[in-house]
Order: structure tokens, then C-alpha cells, then sequence
């Protein structure tokens, strides 16, 4: 628990470290964004995949 409170309390201030606006650009079209808004989504789709992608742990003990 410790852990993740030292990670959460990281990605908030590397959250607020980067308040400019960046030029997102996809296939077909751009966006303009704030950079926080941008990291903040990817860290939650990160979070989201490492969760549904984790799969099982077996426990092999004997």
C-alpha cells in the first residue's frame, strides 16, 4: 500500500509538472490538448489494460 500511495503521489506531481498545451495527431485529424489531460488519459488507459491483461497467478507451491 505504501508503494502505490509513493506512486500515486508521483504521477500527481509529474501531472502538475506539465500543464502546457500540446498538438495531438491522429491518422486523420489533430488535437490540442493540455499535456496533464494527455498523460492523465494514458495512465489510466495503462491502468486499465495491465488490469484486464494481467491473467491468472498460479500459486506453485508444494
Amino acid at each position: 500500500m505504501i508503494g502505490i500511495g509513493i506512486l500515486v503521489v508521483l504521477a500527481v506531481w509529474f501531472l502538475l509538472a506539465n500543464l502546457d498545451s500540446v498538438k495531438i495527431q491522429f491518422w486523420i485529424f489533430s488535437v490540442t490538448a493540455p499535456l496533464w489531460i494527455v498523460l492523465l488519459g494514458t495512465l489510466i488507459v495503462g491502468g486499465i489494460f495491465g488490469y484486464a491483461f494481467k491473467g491468472r497467478r498460479v500459486n506453485r507451491r508444494r
